[in-house]
C-alpha cells in the first residue's frame, strides 16, 4: 500500500480501485474519481456520467462510477460523498418531489430568517448577560445578609437600577425569544427533509428540535439532532456543527456560574471581565450558527439534485 500522504488532494485510491480517493489531509474520504486514462463511466438513461475530472459537466446526479449500480453527485469540479438510488431498487433517487422540493424551500425560507436574526442574536446574549449581572451586584449585598443571618426568611427589598438596563435586558430577551424560536422552526423543518431525502434521524424532527426546551436533554439531543441532518458526513462539516455547540454550550452555561459568583460577592472587575468573554462566546456561537444553517441548506440541496441558488 502506498505511504499515507500529508496534503490534502486527490492520489490513486489505496482501497483497490482503478480511480483516484480524495485526502481531507487527516483521512481517506468516501470521494473517488475516475483516474487519469480510465474508461468512460457507464451510460445510464442515455446520460453519461463525467468522464475525467477536466469534462467538467454541470453539476448533477450520474450514475455512480465506483460501480454501485445507483447515482452518486457531481458538484461541477468533483464526485461528492452524496449517493442515491436508481427507481429501480425500490429506494429514493436522486430527483425531487413535490413534497420534498416544498419541505426544502419552507427550510430555506425559514433558515434565511434565522440567519438575519442570529446577526442580533449572539450581541442580545452578551448584552443580556451584562444586564443580569449588573442587576445581581446590585442585590448582591443584601442576599449576602440574608444568607448571614441565621434562621428566618430571605427578603430582598426592589433596588434601583437605571431604566436602561431593564430596557436593553427586555429588548435582548425578545430578540433571544425571537431568534430562538426561529431556530427550533427551522432545525423541525431541515428534519423532515433529511427524512425525505431517506436519511435516519435518532429522534422524530420535531422532537429533536423542541429539545431545546426539555430539561437535561437539552444538553445534547438538539446537537445530535442537527448533526443527523447531515447523515453520515464528517470532516469540516461534522467539526463546524461540534465547534457551534461546544460554544453555544460554553456561552449558556458561563452566565449561571458568573451569576453565583456575583452573588457571592465577586468584585466587578472580575465579573465584568468575564461578562466580556462570555460575550464573545455568544457572538461567536451566533456566527457558526448561521454557517450551520447555510452548511445544512447547501448538503441538503446537493441531496436532492436542487441547485443551491434555487
Amino acid at each position: 500500500m502506498p505511504a499515507t500522504p500529508t496534503e490534502p488532494g486527490w492520489y490513486p485510491d489505496p482501497w483497490g480501485t482503478d480511480g483516484e480517493r480524495r485526502f481531507d489531509g487527516t483521512a481517506w474520504g468516501r470521494e473517488t474519481r475516475p483516474g487519469p486514462g480510465a474508461p468512460a463511466p457507464p451510460v445510464a438513461d442515455g446520460v453519461a456520467a463525467p468522464a475525467v475530472p477536466s469534462a467538467l459537466p454541470p453539476a448533477a446526479w450520474y450514475p455512480d462510477p465506483a460501480g454501485s449500480g445507483g447515482l452518486r453527485y457531481w458538484d461541477g469540479s468533483a464526485w461528492t460523498a452524496h449517493t442515491a438510488h436508481t427507481p429501480a431498487t425500490g429506494r429514493p433517487s436522486g430527483s425531487v418531489g413535490a413534497d420534498a422540493a416544498a419541505l426544502l424551500a419552507s427550510e430555506r425560507s425559514l433558515g434565511r430568517v434565522a440567519r438575519v436574526l442570529l446577526l442580533a442574536a449572539g450581541p442580545a446574549l452578551a448584552a443580556y448577560i451584562a444586564t443580569t449581572i449588573v442587576a445581581l451586584h446590585a442585590v448582591g449585598p443584601q442576599w449576602r445578609d440574608a444568607m448571614a443571618r441565621p434562621g428566618g426568611s430571605i427578603r430582598i427589598d426592589p433596588v434601583d437600577v437605571p431604566a436602561y438596563i431593564d430596557a436593553v435586558s427586555n429588548l435582548a430577551s425578545l430578540v433571544l425569544l425571537a431568534s430562538g424560536i426561529v431556530f427550533i422552526l427551522w432545525l423541525g423543518r431541515a428534519g423532515r427533509v433529511a427524512l425525505a431525502a431517506g436519511r435516519t434521524l435518532r429522534r422524530g424532527p420535531w422532537l429533536g428540535a423542541w429539545s431545546f426546551a426539555i430539561p437535561i436533554v437539552h444538553w445534547w439531543w438538539p446537537y445530535r439532532a442537527t448533526r443527523d441532518l447531515l447523515g453520515d458526513r464528517t470532516g469540516a462539516d461534522a467539526r463546524l456543527v461540534a465547534r457551534w455547540w461546544t460554544l453555544w454550550i460554553v456561552a449558556t452555561t458561563s452566565q449561571l456560574v458568573i451569576g453565583v459568583v456575583t452573588l457571592l460577592g465577586a468584585p466587578p472587575v472580575v465579573t465584568g471581565a468575564a461578562t466580556v468573554l462570555v460575550g464573545i462566546v455568544a457572538v461567536a456561537a451566533a456566527v457558526l450558527a448561521r454557517a450551520v444553517i447555510a452548511t445544512v441548506a447547501r448538503d441538503h440541496a446537493e441531496l436532492l439534485g436542487v441547485s443551491p441558488q434555487a
